[in-house]
């Protein structure tokens, strides 16, 4: 299951994202990343409250990213570790625009 706002992976049995309050799908859309991009850690070891001043900058600049965290039993289970990923095309643009943030 998948929140389709902020992407984050849930197991069965979730209907709705803990951030976002939005309804869980058991797919995510297709237009998320190219198949040549790779996904490159921007950062880690967020707070959640981090999390939403960066989705929100990432996301008016409309540059894709994703997250994976130890709670939602993504990817990369690190305790206590949200790692925050974008596409390595991305990478140097991302890194800019957050460098006064992170």
């Amino acid at each position: 299951m998948y929140c389709p706002k902020c992407k984050s992976e849930y197991r069965a049995g979730f209907k709705q994202c803990k951030e976002c309050q939005t309804d869980l799908v058991t797919q995510l859309a297709e237009e998320e990343f190219e198949n040549d991009d790779v996904l490159i850690e921007l950062t880690s070891s967020l707070q959640q409250n981090a999390i939403g001043v960066i989705k929100s900058i990432l996301d008016a600049e409309e540059i894709k990213y994703t997250i994976f965290d130890e709670s939602t039993g993504n990817l990369y289970p690190v305790p206590g570790a949200n790692r925050l990923m974008v596409a390595k095309s991305d990478y140097q643009t991302a890194k800019e625009l957050l460098k006064s943030f992170l």
